[in-house]
């Protein structure tokens, strides 16, 4: 199987796990609040991602270059951000997962790679007129506030994650283990640290002894979402690129919608309207990207790997 089928192979696998944890995250957050069972998820994933670095590539792994904050900042934002605020503002975040494509395109853009299409513009508006139809059941008044607050949570949480995808390619020069442990691991002390001033401030409550269900939903959300999820995301970013493997976060809604079919869940007809918008707009814009004449306009730009990134110099 080539590299490129690896990295679609990996991009949805690790979108999968991501669409099945919302229903786990939902049964969790009964026991636990976002803060703690961030920091404990995440605990958890860095333990075995510490032990596995160690035993593959020796404790000079764990040494940072002088890139050591750009490392800090994109783990403690797709760690500390991404999880505090989608958990804060579940309802409907794994359908404001799927705006992830835009953004990172967005960032590319800011990045000074390439700018994104007037199509892959139009499909952007779309896809956030898909979201607020499904936030707001069709009453965009109710964007004021009530549970569309929380909704904008989410968004910023995926924002944070949006930034991890996009500067992951300035360390292509890591292995993928090697990456993904050291951004787990920085933004889980940035995770931990603010859980505890969370603490101090009443926010958040340190949680008492879990009982069976909690302990086996922790263990997929360690193992599966956390730890080979993002090794697998990683590799997909390395395969195929930032932009492409955004892309795939268009599964995560679609994976937490069939659950919830499943679940007996019922969703309106303008909630289905909403999420066929957001996903098809974003779909299109995909087959945009792979059209022939998109690819031909690409391949006369300057290639990314040709552009100075002063993100690698150390």
């Amino acid at each position: 199987m080539s590299n490129a089928r690896l990295g679609i192979v990996a991009a949805l696998a690790a979108t999968t796990s991501w669409g099945v944890m919302f229903p786990v995250l939902k049964h969790l957050l009964t026991a636990l609040d976002p803060y703690w069972l961030t920091s404990i998820r995440y605990l958890g994933a860095c333990a075995i991602l510490v032990v596995w670095l160690l035993l593959a590539e020796g404790p000079r792994a764990f040494i940072l270059d002088k890139r050591g904050w750009l490392l800090w900042l994109i783990g403690t934002a797709g760690i500390t951000v991404f999880n505090v605020f989608v958990l804060t503002g579940l309802e409907h975040g794994s359908l404001l997962v799927a705006t992830g494509p835009a953004l990172v395109a967005v960032l590319l853009w800011v990045r000074g790679r390439t700018a994104p299409s007037r199509t892959t513009l139009a499909m952007i508006v779309l896809a956030f007129i898909g979201v607020s139809l499904v936030i707001t059941k069709g009453s965009f008044a109710s964007l004021a506030g009530g549970p569309a607050a929380g909704d904008g949570l989410v968004a910023v949480g995926i924002i944070g994650f949006a930034l991890y995808t996009a500067y992951s390619p300035a360390f292509d020069d890591m292995s993928r283990l090697r990456f993904t442990t050291l951004t787990l691991l920085l933004g889980t002390i940035s995770t931990v640290a603010v859980s505890i001033v969370a603490q101090l401030l009443g926010i958040a409550h340190a949680p008492g002894a879990p009982d069976a269900s909690i302990v086996i939903g922790m263990i997929y959300m360690i193992v599966l979402p956390a730890v080979l999820a993002f090794i697998f995301w990683s590799f997909a970013i390395r395969a195929i690129g930032a932009q492409n493997t955004g892309l795939f976060m268009n599964f995560v809604p679609v994976v937490a919608f069939i659950i919830g079919i499943v679940q007996g869940h019922a969703f309106s007809p303008i909630e289905y309207g909403g999420a066929a918008l957001t996903i098809g707009a974003l779909v299109l814009n995909n087959l945009h990207a792979r059209s022939p004449a998109t690819s031909s306009r690409e391949s006369a730009r300057p290639s990314p790997a040709s552009l100075p990134d002063r993100s690698r110099q150390t």
